[in-house]
């Protein structure tokens, strides 16, 4: 599961979180925010650092089930499932990706 900030905070000046997609959560700025209560995931997850990822594919190379739980966290997604057809089928039911 991805550690995703879902407060904004401001570190050394610089604001991260949902409003402020592009900026990186670097080691160092997680490290930063202590409050754990700004966080959404496993705190040894890698941290997803944009809002901007494209649809994994559902075949094929980069499809595999880490690709898509990143994808489901960047879109707020924050259950866990058994399997990435259940995590497709959740994402499609949610109105995330069209029925594929």
């Amino acid at each position: 599961m991805a550690r995703n900030l879902t407060a904004n905070v401001n570190v050394d000046g610089t604001w991260y979180g949902p409003s402020f997609p592009d900026a990186k959560v670097t080691a160092d700025v997680e490290k930063a925010i202590s409050n754990e209560k700004v966080w959404t995931g496993s705190a040894d997850a890698p941290t997803v650092e944009s809002t901007d990822v494209k649809e994994p594919p559902r075949k094929g190379p980069g499809s595999g089930q880490e690709a898509w739980v990143n994808f489901a966290r960047v879109k707020g997604v924050t259950e866990t499932f058994d399997s990435k057809d259940a995590l497709i089928a959740h994402l499609e039911d949610a109105g995330h990706i069209t029925k594929g």
